[in-house]
């Protein structure tokens, strides 16, 4: 094998680099070990030459291309598709809150529930967003790169290895709970075992919609809501609401499995590799570079809900309850995060195309920083103008709320769309390998955040 064949195979994979250590796990995966790297190509080991490839080639020189501006952008069909991704992806948590906004405003008393039950399932809820959003960063992580260099039978075994790691840690997570709530005596037993049961099978959920996401299948994750949402409409006129929540969520679970599972199927069967059986990584070296990510994912949804946590846990002990959050703040904020969710999307789609756009002019050997200036502030403008339209497309619902639930909503509404512009920040970082800046900007805001939080809910 020749230097300009190896350089061809691994801009084949990664068109735009980001670092030398990028390029040499390509390199390896390529079938190149240290000696063949000596051998054939004079190099001392796979990182040097990773490295050469990575400082003195450039995807131009060694990629037969259709023309410049093929090159030079997306077509409009791609970028749609691209902007679907996005918006399917964050429409799978958009989507649940949507549905109860609008159960809850057309039928008040239809998912009535005692006090214990609306604290314990809120915890599951957020606790499995919490503790799931770990492994899901590993999850479309590891998804996006094995199937980018087309070993999608690689991705999918690694994939499942983290859901099953994920499910084990939850249910980890599960016992420690019970364990300490039943010894403070937070809720009866009998809640515990429900709220617990909850937490694991909403955890795998969205682990199975992590691995989904990578496949870029927009329809199948709202698919999976619509048919939980139609199994407990079908059950809730005979059996309440606690046995059809669970049996919605039970079959949400086995459809994202069946879907996700599938969807790997499908790219094995279809991709030019997809009859080998390749060797798992080195699991200790993957899972120390997937670590930031993974803390990453934790501290960013214990950001979002750390506001919820505070609110519930300032109930007065003469209430009863050891754990509950006022309906109208519930529903104040539930309107202000769905408009979040949206509006991440649309800064998803924006921090992507930032990123290409970079990458390209790396490329052609331009100037980049006036450039990059301008699209950077082209692209806060519009996360601007697309919340101003969100929030006013909203205010007709908003004034039919009492007061309360209108100033909560407004209120959460301003604090998340300063969230959404650091969030645009962040996905800039994480695309360029500095998950350990991002993590870092992270743990702080919400050392400060649950301090501040939980702080002023009990003076006020």
């Amino acid at each position: 094998m020749r230097l300009d064949e190896i350089t061809r195979m691994v801009l084949e994979v990664s068109p735009q680099l980001v670092d030398p250590r990028e390029a040499s796990a390509i390199v390896e995966s390529c079938g190149v070990n240290d000696r063949l790297a000596n051998d054939d190509f004079g190099m001392p080991h796979t990182f040097a030459l990773g490295e050469y490839i990575y400082r003195h080639n450039r995807t131009a020189e060694v990629l037969p291309t259709d023309g410049p501006e093929k090159r030079a952008s997306l077509s409009l069909r791609d970028e749609a598709r691209l902007a679907a991704q996005k918006f399917s992806l964050n429409f799978a948590y958009a989507l649940p809150w949507t549905l109860l906004l609008i159960i809850e405003y057309l039928k008040p008393n239809l998912l009535q529930l005692r006090p214990e039950w609306g604290g314990i399932l809120s915890l599951s809820l957020i606790g499995s967003l919490i503790s799931a959003g770990g492994f899901s960063q590993a999850i479309t992580r590891t998804g996006y790169f094995y199937i980018g260099i087309k070993e999608p039978q690689l991705a999918l075994r690694l994939c499942l290895l983290f859901v099953k790691w994920g499910c084990i840690a939850c249910c980890g997570f599960a016992a420690l709970g019970f364990v300490l709530a039943n010894y403070f005596r937070f809720f009866p037993a009998s809640y515990l075992i429900c709220g617990c049961l909850n937490f694991i099978m909403l955890s795998a959920l969205w682990m199975f919609c992590a691995m989904l996401s990578v496949q870029n299948r927009v329809w199948r994750i709202p698919l999976i809501f619509v048919i939980g949402g139609g199994v407990f409409a079908l059950l809730r006129s005979y059996f309440g609401v606690i046995g059809p929540m669970f049996a919605a969520n039970g079959a949400s679970v086995a459809t994202a499995a069946s879907f996700s599972i599938s969807g790997f199927r499908k790219l094995i069967h279809t991709s030019p590799q997809g009859t080998s059986v390749p060797a798992l990584p080195r699991l200790a070296v993957l899972a120390y570079m997937l670590v930031p990510f993974f803390f990453y994912g934790l501290t960013y949804f214990a950001f979002l809900f750390a506001d919820r946590i505070a609110a519930g846990s300032a109930t007065p002990w003469a209430s009863g309850l050891s754990f509950g959050i006022d309906s109208q703040y519930k529903q104040g904020m539930d309107i202000a995060l769905f408009i979040f969710l949206v509006l991440a999307a649309v800064v998803e789609y924006m921090a992507n195309r930032f990123v290409r756009l970079w990458f390209r002019l790396a490329e052609e050997g331009t100037d980049v920083r006036e450039m990059l200036r301008t699209n950077y502030r082209r692209s806060l403008t519009v996360i601007c103008w697309v919340f101003a339209v969100l929030a006013t497309g909203l205010w007709l619902a908003y004034h039919l709320f009492e007061y309360r639930v209108l100033l909560t909503a407004v209120l959460g509404s301003i604090g998340y769309f300063f969230v959404a512009l650091a969030l645009f920040n962040l996905i800039l970082l994480l695309s360029l390998n500095r998950a350990e800046r991002a993590l870092t900007l992270m743990t702080v805001a919400l050392a400060c955040n649950g301090v501040t939080g939980y702080v002023l809910s009990h003076v006020f």
